[in-house]
């Protein structure tokens, strides 16, 4: 059983700002998969508050596009290395068979590799 202590935001985990837990169940058999932080208002508060900081002090506002495809196209990479264990853990949350989530899955690699193509040749900047 999946057992989530804590939420991440900002880029780490931290500790829940209530103790309430959610269940979350299977939903073929409402067999108990794991429980994660029930978020509340001061979890969204935190959440809300990073993301404001992200957008006005974070690197990727000023980031080049080159950079930012940087980065996309390494997690394109850490993505599709483990897309057997989304699909899996997918499988298990929605109650889908796995021949399709994992059909899913692996097809989202090409579909990040035309989207990344794309960026790469966008005009960016019009002069």
């Amino acid at each position: 059983m999946l057992e989530i202590s804590q939420n991440f935001i900002g880029g780490k985990r931290i500790p829940p700002c209530g103790n309430e837990r959610l269940e979350v169940r299977f939903s073929y058999d409402d067999s108990l998969v794991g429980t994660v932080p029930l978020a509340n208002r001061g979890d969204v508060d935190l959440a809300v508050a990073a993301a404001r900081r992200a957008f006005d002090a974070g690197s990727w506002p000023r980031m080049a596009p080159e950079e930012r495809q940087a980065v996309l196209s390494k997690f394109a990479t850490l993505h599709a290395a483990r897309s057997d264990e989304f699909a899996s853990f997918i499988c298990t949350e929605n109650a889908s068979p796995l021949w399709f989530t994992s059909a899913v899955q692996q097809g989202v690699a090409p579909q990040n590799a035309a989207y990344l193509d794309a960026a790469k040749s966008y005009p960016w900047e019009i002069r």
